[in-house]
């Protein structure tokens, strides 16, 4: 005798029992929860990455802007020292670098209202030491050491560059 098992379906469809398969249903409902938590966190991680690779090239500018003052200042150290035009170099190379240095960390800090106030003070300074130097050199050539060290000793290019 053949016993047909197409019998009226029961309470177990699946054959699991109703609290395995609330049990499983928990189960999977918890991993799609962890998935898009997760998935939410792994975002806010690249956000925040790319926060710090941003700020990061922002100090590297800044940094790279400081470098060429500096050697703006070392050429005119030098020139003053020996009047000679040869210690100049480093001089010309950074007052040609600087206005694209400020144009570029310009670009970096576009997004951001008060860094942008920061960089309008800051390029005053800037321009306050490279007119200083300007100067120096000018009176160097013009005049006589004297007259360019009376300049340098007054202390402005050393305010501007603390500033």
């Amino acid at each position: 005798m053949k016993t047909s098992h197409a019998a009226a379906p029961s309470r177990r469809t699946l054959g699991l029992d109703p609290s395995v398969s609330f049990s499983l249903l928990t189960a999977l409902a918890f991993f799609v929860i962890s998935a898009g938590v997760s998935w939410y966190n792994v975002q806010t991680l690249r956000e925040n990455n790319q926060r710090v690779v941003h700020s990061h090239e922002v100090i590297v500018g800044l940094s790279d802007l400081l470098s060429f003052i500096q050697d703006a200042e070392t050429g005119q150290r030098g020139f003053l020292l020996t009047n000679s035009d040869r210690y100049l170099e480093p001089y010309n190379t950074a007052i040609n670098t600087i206005p694209r240095r400020l144009e570029a960390l310009a670009g970096l800090i576009s997004d951001n209202a008060s860094q942008q106030q920061r960089l309008v003070a800051l390029k005053s300074h800037v321009d306050g030491k490279l007119s200083e130097l300007r100067e120096t050199i000018e009176l160097r050539r013009t005049q006589d050491a004297e007259a360019a060290l009376a300049v340098v000793n007054s202390d402005r290019g050393k305010v501007e560059m603390d500033a």
